[in-house]
This record gives C-alpha cells, structure tokens and sequence, in this order.
C-alpha cells in the first residue's frame, strides 16, 4: 500500500512521481522518507550519510517540487535516523492527512 498525497484543488498524485525525482545518484543519501504535512506542504526527511551542500540541498527540493507545481512548498528536513513504522517495515511515502494504514490493527498483523 502506498498513500496517495492530495493536493490543493482535489488533485492526487501517487508519490512514486515525486520519488523518481531521487533515482539519481545521490551517494549522500542513506534513506528518505516523504511526508505530505498538508495539500499545500510536503517534507522530504532525509537520513544523510555525510552532510551535503546547501547547493545539493537546495538542487533536490527543486527536483522534487517539478511535479508537484505551483501551491505546494517541498522541504527537505535532514534527520538523524528514519525509523521504522510499528510494523517494522520502512515506508518511504507517508500522508498525514490520511492513509491505508490508518485503518489497520498493527496488534493483528
């Protein structure tokens, strides 16, 4: 299962179109992570293995922000680590304004 983010005016967008922006060689990057905060803002949280440029950084946001267009703000946050979901799985695309997941009793799984 993967959430789809909702943007402003309704439009979905599956967040595969925002994570082939990362299919680069990008040896900084240990792991990442998607998270739609609202329609209007989304926050790539990367786990870095060295500390990259405000450059690189900034070369990124703007990669992944293409697809998104005009209305919906991409920050990049760099985090020390990326924990698992209570699954255990990694999940590398999350929405907090709802998700599949919301629905499931991880106690069952």
């Amino acid at each position: 299962m993967h959430d789809w983010f909702v943007l402003p005016g309704g439009q979905l967008i599956h967040p595969f179109e925002l994570i082939w922006q990362l299919q680069d060689d990008l040896p900084w990057i240990r792991q990442y992570q998607l998270v739609q905060e609202r329609e209007d803002r989304i926050t790539l949280r990367v786990e870095p293995r060295a500390a990259p440029s405000p450059d690189v950084v900034a070369e990124l946001e703007a990669r992944v922000a293409r697809p998104l267009g005009p209305g919906v703000t991409v920050a990049i946050a760099l985090v020390p680590a990326i924990e698992p979901e209570p699954d255990g799985k990694q999940r590398i695309s999350r929405s907090l304004l709802g998700s599949a997941y919301d629905t499931v009793d991880w106690t069952r799984a």
